[in-house]
């Protein structure tokens, strides 16, 4: 999606000002994960845990990520194979 790059930017330059921005790392990877970058969302809200251990919306943001994810493989896998019998 190309409405998250000027997100991602700026994100990206706030981080390079003050790379302790647990808030920068969060909002970076929902722009991330708009995008559909889902490795590089988990990326990011991984940091802004590890920088913030209490970051409820981190947390909760990695499990929303980690949910979509989980489906996808699961539909694929229904959708590649075919029941024996």
């Amino acid at each position: 999606n190309k409405d998250s790059e000027p997100a991602i930017a700026g994100y990206r330059q706030a981080l390079a000002i003050n790379p302790n921005d647990a808030a920068s790392f969060n909002n970076r990877g929902l722009a991330y994960r708009k995008k559909g970058n889902l490795d590089l969302a988990i990326q990011d809200y991984n940091q802004a845990i590890r920088l913030h251990p209490n970051y409820a919306a981190a947390f909760n943001n990695r499990g929303g990520v980690l949910i979509l994810i989980k489906a996808t493989l699961t539909l694929r896998y229904k959708t590649t194979t075919k029941p024996s019998g």
